[in-house]
């Protein structure tokens, strides 16, 4: 029950089913051709950081790498790779 709890839970379907959830808001604007409010665009992209934050502590964590820094050193293409 717990490891069911703990998967619903994790980071990743987070993540998931908030990109999904805040596309479909964004699609029915668009479909109304107005344009999303401001605090609904701050609170989308403030909500994104986080989750993909938390995703890559707990993910850090369960792959024993120290800190987020240490990612460039182990994956050094795959921030350049980003942007």
């Amino acid at each position: 029950m717990t490891s069911a709890l703990s998967r619903t839970l994790s980071p990743t379907v987070l993540l998931y089913s908030f990109v999904v959830i805040t596309q479909l808001g964004f699609g029915i604007y668009l479909g109304q051709q107005i344009e999303a409010p401001g605090a609904y665009t701050l609170l989308h992209w403030a909500a994104q950081l986080w989750i993909i934050g938390w995703w890559l502590r707990r993910d850090s964590r369960k792959r024993v790498i120290g800190s987020l820094g240490n990612l460039t050193l182990r994956y050094p293409g795959a921030f350049a790779q980003a942007f």
